[in-house]
């Protein structure tokens, strides 16, 4: 993640996922030019390590949460050869970098240690 980066590297990608969310495939879309041994790491992390994205839901218009809960995870299970997700790297998450490091002065803040602070305050936002 760190070399990601400090190469200034943005990343679109498709995770291939099965039924209960496990990685078992993915594709990465990059401007920039990304080595072999960083593809093979990722995957080795995601997918050889059997991670997940985890469901969430919106109740659905109409429905009481306890019915919506059921009509999707009904419809999740009936989808046998899986889901795709899609998710940016590092997203939104770095646009106020620059101005973190310029004008308020916080010129030695590395980009990996800007990026965790950035996830731990959107994280508890998460269902």
């Amino acid at each position: 993640m760190v070399e990601l980066l400090e190469k200034d590297v943005t990343l679109l990608t498709t995770w291939e996922t099965d039924s209960i969310g496990r990685i078992n495939g993915f594709r990465l879309i990059s401007k920039k030019e990304l080595s072999k041994s960083l593809l093979d790491s990722i995957e080795t992390f995601l997918i050889k390590n059997s991670k997940r994205f985890f469901s969430c839901y919106v109740q659905l218009p109409g429905y009481d949460n306890s019915d919506s809960y059921k009509i999707i995870i009904n419809n999740l299970s009936e989808n046998k050869e899986g889901l795709f997700v899609n998710a940016a790297f590092p997203g939104e998450l770095m646009t106020f970098y620059n101005y973190e490091v310029v004008k308020k002065r916080h010129g030695k803040l590395s980009k990996y240690r800007y990026l965790q602070k950035q996830i731990k305050r959107y994280l508890p936002l998460s269902p």
